[in-house]
């Protein structure tokens, strides 16, 4: 029971964290982007 569950930890930190980390940087590039460039 365990075993499966510490397997999932580490699926869910290799996996899910980066993608979240480059959701959230491409939103402040995207956003960053439009600051620079309103006219966009």
């Amino acid at each position: 029971m365990s075993k499966t569950y510490y397997k999932l930890n580490v699926v869910k930190i290799t996996c899910v964290q980066p993608l979240e980390s480059t959701r959230k940087t491409r939103l402040n590039a995207d956003s960053g982007r439009n600051m620079q460039r309103p006219y966009l």
